[in-house]
């Protein structure tokens, strides 16, 4: 992932999640290194480790696939990272 526009590709095709695709595993791991590359110097460690700990159970249920509620984990991490470029925006206009 290069950029916002890639990671949030990522989410919408999540959405249509083929769990033959090994691949996945690996693509949600490129999202998490992402996410700290992107957030770690404007977002709070508490929201980070929110995020993260989303991320490695997605990452957990992929591997195990046990696939009943990670959907409603997805949802989850999208709307925290929502959460994460709205207060990225704030913190830079009040810089």
């Amino acid at each position: 992932m290069n950029k916002d526009k890639d990671m949030f590709k990522f989410f919408n095709e999540f959405i249509f999640i083929d769990t033959s695709k090994n691949c996945l595993e690996f693509e949600t791991n490129i999202l998490r290194k992402y996410i700290i590359n992107r957030f770690h110097k404007t977002i709070p460690q508490s929201r980070m480790l929110e995020v993260l700990s989303l991320i490695d159970d997605i990452i957990i249920n992929l591997h195990n696939k046990e696939i009943e509620n990670i959907q409603n984990d997805m949802y989850e991490l999208r709307e925290n990272i929502m959460y994460m470029l709205d207060f990225e925006r704030v913190v830079k206009e009040e810089s």
